[in-house]
């Protein structure tokens, strides 16, 4: 999974954040979240190598405010406040991993590295491999949670953030 899966990675976050249109801050939220994981706006995007499916989901910050909120309208001063927090200058990205075998998680596929080695990274490592570049400027991953399943499911969730 380190190998060509880091170039891999990096490819696809860089497809997935080539743009975000301006107008999308203009849409309802119900509409604005209808576009941003429409596959076809190009900021969700997909790869598989072997039995293992990389995904990955740009999230812009409206879009953020728009999922956490779950309001048909939103108030311009909840806005203001929810991209102060957030930080504008923070890019935000969803990475899943699948196992397509539909046996187990990612963790527990063939290769090298044990199921122990493959969690320390996800847990540890990972972070230290990603990185966006955008324009002429490679961008480290600043902010990184792996969200455990405890391999109920047969993908592991990653969320990124990049300043």
């Amino acid at each position: 999974m380190v190998g060509s899966s880091k170039c891999i990675i990096i490819l696809l976050l860089f497809c997935s954040l080539v743009a975000c249109d301006k107008k999308t801050a203009y849409l309802k939220p119900v509409k604005l979240i209808q576009w941003v994981e429409n596959k076809s706006n190009g900021l969700k995007v997909k790869k598989e190598i072997g039995q293992l499916e990389i995904r990955a989901q740009y999230k812009p910050i409206h879009y953020i405010i728009a999922k956490e909120a779950r309001k048909v309208e939103l108030a311009s001063n909840y806005v203001k406040e929810q991209e102060h927090e957030l930080g504008n200058q923070t890019v935000y990205c969803d990475l899943r991993l699948t196992n397509n075998s539909g046996q187990g998680s990612p963790l527990t596929l063939g290769g090298q590295m044990n199921y122990s080695s493959r969690l320390e990274y996800l847990t540890f490592g990972m972070q230290q491999d990603l990185k966006l570049v955008e324009g002429q400027d490679t961008l480290s991953c600043t902010l990184y949670q792996f969200v455990r399943n405890n391999e109920l499911a047969p993908y592991v969730d990653v969320v990124l953030g990049f300043e």
